[in-house]
């Protein structure tokens, strides 16, 4: 599964912020992604599980976001560059 798209955060209204999601209720349920300020991370759901990657994003600034999951690794990507990968095998089948 793959996860990409581009954000520009021009303020935080809140703790957070949601860029993407797909699901059946309310929640995020299938997947998404969400950005917080504190602690400062990225963190992607999938399947009702997450995995969080530390990061921290400045205001105003466009980054080109891709999270990879292969069903057992979820790497981010950054730029177009590896930023960082953590092993993933809490969700659901592939």
């Amino acid at each position: 599964m793959s996860l990409a798209f581009w954000i520009n955060i021009s303020q935080w209204d809140q703790s957070n912020a949601g860029f993407m999601a797909k699901s059946n209720s309310n929640t995020i349920g299938q997947y998404g992604s969400v950005a917080s300020t504190g602690p400062n991370y990225m963190q992607f759901d999938i399947g009702g599980s997450y995995v969080r990657i530390n990061r921290y994003f400045a205001l105003n600034t466009w980054y080109f976001l891709c999270l990879r999951w292969d069903g057992a690794e979820a790497k981010l990507y950054l730029n177009e560059s590896v930023y960082d990968s953590v092993p993933y095998r809490n969700c659901c089948s592939r």
